[in-house]
């Protein structure tokens, strides 16, 4: 018996992965404002450098190729259209890496370093303009700047294009000299988002030249820049003639690769305009209305056009987000058909935001809010996730195969993945929550009535989930009893022809019957459950890109990664260094059909890649345009200088006692406090920090939204397996030994099943020992036969027999279509009474089937009826409480003849949560710490007891010894005597925390049913604690994951309803969440334990041999095991 279950814990993949979604979605919808916060805040972060840039992937504003020659041969037909024509300027990049050596930390700061090494820019430029004057005018390309701004005084004004770092000082090597803070006026000039002039004079970002506003160490430091000459033509001697004369007096690096030979080529794809976006623009229009059409048709929504700008902002912002994430690791597409990857990101978004909006919206609407999400995510949650690794598999297959193309689609697509899965899970599902919730109650009958004209949605079983911070901080997830109804129906509008299902559906163990033929569905939605159903623009996408890597890979490429293999080995074999280079340029170089960047072997590639979008808005300066044309880098000319210490840049500033410290992070030379700062250059460094700043956080946001994304996939797949088989591991291990510590077994029979109800069963009352009474959330009520599990009959609510005249006459009731749903019910003899969410009381005669009385005085609903002999006794959500007197006819059968209200009065002033009879009295709890005690022949108030601190939750009566024993939310049991209202005694210090408990009586003993799953046992005249009862190791940790497993959906911040009953003097019954739990008093020990398919939220006592629960749809019987010693 304790691991009889095992075989359903041993769940499947698609089980845990419905799990772990059904989890998500109650912490969305427990939190749906602070996840859409969240993802707002990573949406704004991740967006910024594409917003920012402007660069999306569609105006991706370059494609590059590399050659060996000048010129690029047309014989094959692999190159570029563009390469047809001829380059419209050419860049000849002079690279300079200088150091100061010997260095001498003691008199010389970084200041010096980077002084000296800009002032070998002054010399190469004078060797430009006076040796190779001639050659320079001939070539160089000469502009003019339109107008003069403050960002772009340092550019050429006119004359030869060269871009040099003199420009900060006017070409004047003396005011360079007497310049006694360079770095300020390396770092005056702002940049703005599409050129900074400091990167432009320096030839590269100034991250990349070593060149800091300021510095924390005062260490020898290599500073690198570039002098950029743009010419109009290329000459081969001009070149030549070029690097013999800077060798002269400088060091010619040469390149371990392929440097001197390469020539790069970058096309500027022609500019965009609105009418270039316009189908882009057009297809995310269609893409709004299209859901809100869609979005028509399922009707269960609040706000179509809200839900439709859900959607489009989470496809457009998942395109952006990638944009941005691009762009800031400088990733820019390069293939042709980069055009098309906007219009693959919106329909693969559309299609998921289909699916978790179907799956979402058509939950059955009697579900509470965080139940229909959680539902809908966990049906759709499998086949989110399978085709999510299913996709990422593909596109790790397709980036082995090491194709540049491939590898580049890979990257994008592997990047949109991730940021559409995210923006799905955690912007969409928010949204979709407040949708739910802004659900009006018409609205919500509407969709009822939709509802109940098909199928009922079979819904899973999960466990309950509980927060991991629990652990850690006890003292906030305080256990409180379960809530009372606040409100009834008293707003209904009963003339409209609608039934009014007020509380949540769980499960349905029974299909419903459709008596009503489902409308016809439209085409559209046919097309739309098809298209949901079997993910086809997915399966497409993933079969074309299959199909395209196929071709390219193997055909085109003859499968890179067996050449770059084989040329591995090859590469093994040839000792020298530059014949190895070589070896893995033509592997790299074999059978691409559109060289990217990535592939030249270039050694100082990156100098010319870091400027590639730097030109288009320099050449605007010069009123000129590169849109539509291409540009030639020539292979760079590197020189590497080192500056002696008595060089003049660095002596003179010596001598000159210039404040070296400044820019050096730390007290050493002279006085900090002397430093002189002008306002803007303290701007400009605040305004470089935020930069800094910024770029910190988003790369944290990317980096935390791929680390959610990662850890969600593997909780939702691995993590619903661990815990379940540790514990079963555990149940294995005690099992053994529970088999050797009690010798006795137990003869168990099977649970009987009652199983006719449509929705759950709402009401359960004991009508003799032979006939059971149930109602259910539908509104129907059945009469059973407690001993076979046979339906005798159906309760006839439209239509009233009245016995009050001198023949018995039948008239239909005011709402017969719809009648009100039953909250509670009893019965006594052959009469059954059964209070209504709408304030009606409702008597029939169930050995017939038919109302014989109804009431209705208060619109406030009723939810405690209560009957002994001819008195009724109803308790409402207000708090007041009726005394009705019920004369019966004496005939058979048996009618109502007159019904009479004794009395009528507030009897609490907040809301009832216990209602017991006694012989002669009525007993009423509430949560307002007091119990009142009436006289239930005269309805006078007896007494009021009071001697409880918090609302009170359980009560007791004794009518052997008229003791009543009443217990509260903090866990104190009172004893009171009614024959005068005082209090015998009270137990306070029996538990280790406060904790509410559920009371039942034997003769002799108190029992106390915990929150904990703990029985506790009491001497009933003293109070004296006589043991606790905690189940065996084994079957405690069954009984947990048990109640993880089968626990029903319901609001987290509610604890489950907790019932006890005795069964005889020996043995009481116990359930909680979905076990049912027999214990024998006199032994101490749990004997049974039964798990039902969900919660149990009633527990009735029959006879001394079984007992009745219901549970979700059903009712049922189990019988007390047998217990057989050995």
């Amino acid at each position: 018996m304790l691991v009889s279950r095992v075989d359903k814990y041993s769940r499947s993949l698609r089980e845990r992965v419905s799990q772990a979604y059904y989890d998500y979605g109650r912490l969305c919808s427990a939190h749906p404002a602070a996840c859409l916060t969240i993802s707002l805040i990573t949406m704004i972060l991740l967006m910024y450098p594409a917003l920012n840039r402007c660069q999306l992937p569609i105006s991706s504003p370059m494609d590059v190729h590399w050659s060996e020659q000048h010129k690029v041969e047309h014989k094959d037909g692999t190159i570029p259209d563009w390469l047809y024509l001829e380059p419209s300027v050419y860049f000849q990049q002079i690279i300079v890496e200088a150091t100061v050596e010997p260095w001498n930390s003691f008199n010389m700061t970084p200041v010096l370093a980077v002084k000296g090494a800009l002032s070998r820019a002054f010399i190469i430029e004078d060797i430009l303009k006076q040796q190779n004057a001639e050659l320079l005018a001939q070539h160089c390309l000469r502009g003019a700047l339109t107008q003069t701004k403050s960002e772009n005084d340092l550019l050429p004004q006119e004359g030869c294009m060269l871009f040099s770092p003199t420009a900060f000082w006017d070409k004047d090597i003396t005011k360079f000299y007497k310049d006694g803070n360079i770095l300020q006026t390396l770092f005056n000039p702002s940049c703005s988002s599409s050129m900074c002039v400091r990167d432009i004079l320096l030839g590269t970002p100034t991250r990349s030249t070593g060149i800091k506003s300021f510095y924390q160490t005062n260490r020898n430091r290599r500073i690198d820049y570039a002098l950029t000459l743009i010419l109009s033509k290329y000459n081969k001697n001009f070149t030549s003639a070029l690097k013999n004369t800077l060798s002269d007096q400088f060091e010619i690096r040469k390149s371990k690769a392929s440097d001197e030979s390469t020539f790069v080529h970058v096309f500027y794809r022609p500019r965009k305009y609105f009418a270039d976006y316009f189908p882009l623009f057009i297809s995310y229009l269609a893409l709004v209305i299209y859901i809100y059409y869609s979005a028509s048709k399922f009707v269960m929504v609040k706000s179509r056009w809200g839900l439709s700008l859900a959607a489009v902002i989470t496809v457009s912002s998942t395109l952006v987000m990638t944009g941005g994430i691009c762009s800031y690791f400088e990733l820019t597409p390069t293939l042709w058909g980069a055009e098309w990857y906007p219009y693959l990101a919106l329909l693969v978004g559309l299609e998921n935001t289909l699916c978790i909006t179907r799956s979402v919206v058509y939950t059955p609407p009697t579900l509470d809010v965080k139940s229909r999400l959680s539902h809908g995510l966990s049906q759709e949650g499998y086949s989110l996730t399978k085709y999510f690794l299913m996709e990422i598999c593909f596109l790790f297959a397709g980036y082995t195969t090491f194709v540049p193309e491939i590898q580049e689609f890979c990257t994008f697509a592997f990047i949109g993945l991730f940021v559409d899965f995210y923006m799905q899970m955690f912007f969409y599902a928010p949204c979709l929550t407040f949708d739910l919730i802004r659900l009006a109650r018409i609205d919500k009958l509407k969709i009822s009535k939709m509802v109940s004209m098909g199928p009922i949605t079979q819904l899973h079983e999960y466990r309950n989930i509980t927060c991991p911070v629990k652990r850690l901080f006890p003292s906030f997830f305080r256990e409180r009893p379960e809530l009372v109804r606040s409100h009834s129906d008293s707003n209904l509008n009963r003339e409209e022809p609608v039934k009014t299902k007020l509380h949540r559906r769980t499960n349905s163990s029974v299909k419903y019957k459709d008596n009503v033929k489902a409308s016809e569905i439209s085409t559209r939605l046919r097309l739309l459950y098809y298209w949901t159903r079997t993910r086809f623009i997915q399966r497409v996408v993933m079969i074309v890109f299959v199909l395209w890597t196929i071709w390219l890979g193997f055909i085109v490429h003859h499968w890179r990664l067996y050449e770059i293999i084989n040329a591995s080995d090859d590469i093994a074999s040839v000792p020298n260094e530059f014949g190895k280079m070589d070896k893995i340029q033509s592997a790299e170089r074999f059978g691409v059909s559109h060289r990217l960047l990535e592939t030249a072997p270039l050694q100082w590639g990156d100098w010319q890649k870091k400027t590639f979008k730097w030109w288009p808005t320099v050449f605007g300066e010069y009123n000129m345009s590169l849109s539509g044309h291409y540009i030639t880098f020539l292979p760079p000319v590197v020189l590497k200088s080192k500056i002696p210490a008595t060089d003049a840049s660095v002596a003179y500033s010596s001598s000159a006692q210039v404040d070296n410290s400044v820019g050096l992070g730390f007290v050493g030379f002279e006085d900090l406090s002397a430093r002189t700062t002008t306002e803007k250059a303290e701007l400009t460094n605040r305004i470089f920090w935020v930069e800094q700043q910024i770029t910190v956080i988003m790369a944290c946001s990317a980096v935390c939204l791929f680390a959610t994304v990662v850890i969600f996939i593997l909780y939702v797949c691995f993590w619903g397996k661990w815990p379940v088989d540790r514990i079963l591991s555990e149940v294995e291990n005690d099992r053994a030994n529970a088999q050797k510590e009690y010798a006795r077994d137990f003869v168990e029979s099977v649970s009987l099943v009652f199983s006719h109800h449509n929705f759950p069963i709402e009401t359960v009352c004991l009508a003799g020992s032979g006939t059971i009474i149930s109602t259910c959330q539908e509104g129907q009520v059945n009469v059973w036969d407690a001993s076979n599990g046979e339906k005798l009959r159906v309760v006839n609510r439209t239509k009233v027999i009245d016995g009050s005249g001198e023949q018995p006459t039948a008239m239909m009731r005011t709402n017969a279509e719809n009648p009100p749903l039953i909250w509670c019910s009893d019965a006594k003899q052959t009469i059954a009474v059964f209070g209504c969410a709408d304030g009606s009381l409702e008597i029939c005669n169930y050995e017939f089937g038919i109302l014989i009385g109804f009431r209705e005085v208060c619109d406030s609903g009723i939810v405690y009826v209560r009957v002994r002999g001819n008195r009724i006794v109803i308790c409402r959500l207000n708090g007041t409480i009726e005394f009705l007197e019920c004369n019966l006819t004496p005939d058979h059968p048996v009618l109502m003849k007159r019904l009479k209200c004794i009395w009528v009065g507030r009897a609490h002033q907040k809301a009832i949560t216990c209602l017991k009879l006694g012989t002669l009295t009525v007993i009423t709890a509430s949560r307002d710490h007091t119990v009142k005690v009436f006289d239930i022949r005269t309805a006078c108030l007896l007494f009021t007891l009071q001697g409880h601190d918090a609302p009170v939750t359980s009560i007791m009566l004794d009518d052997k010894d008229n003791i009543l024993f009443t217990s509260c939310e903090q866990g104190i049991i009172c004893c009171w005597n009614l024959d005068d209202g005082s209090m015998k005694n009270s137990i306070e210090s029996s538990f280790g925390s406060k904790e509410s408990v559920e009371l039942a009586c034997t003769d002799s003993i108190l029992v106390g049913f915990t929150t904990n799953g703990q029985l506790w046992l009491w001497d009933k005249p003293t109070g004296a604690a006589i043991t606790r009862i905690t189940p065996e190791p084994a079957r405690e940790q069954l009984s947990r994951l048990t109640m993880m497993e089968n626990a029903d959906c319901v609001n987290s911040m509610f604890y489950k309803r907790r019932c006890i009953v005795t069964v005889h003097n020996d043995l009481v019954a116990t359930s909680a969440d979905g076990l049912v739990q027999f214990w024998d008093l006199s032994y101490k020990i749990m004997i049974k334990q039964v798990s039902l398919p969900g919660e149990v939220d009633r527990l009735i006592s029959i006879d001394s041999g079984s007992v009745i629960c219901s549970c979700l749809n059903n009712l049922y019987r189990i019988t007390v095991p047998v217990i057989r010693l050995k």
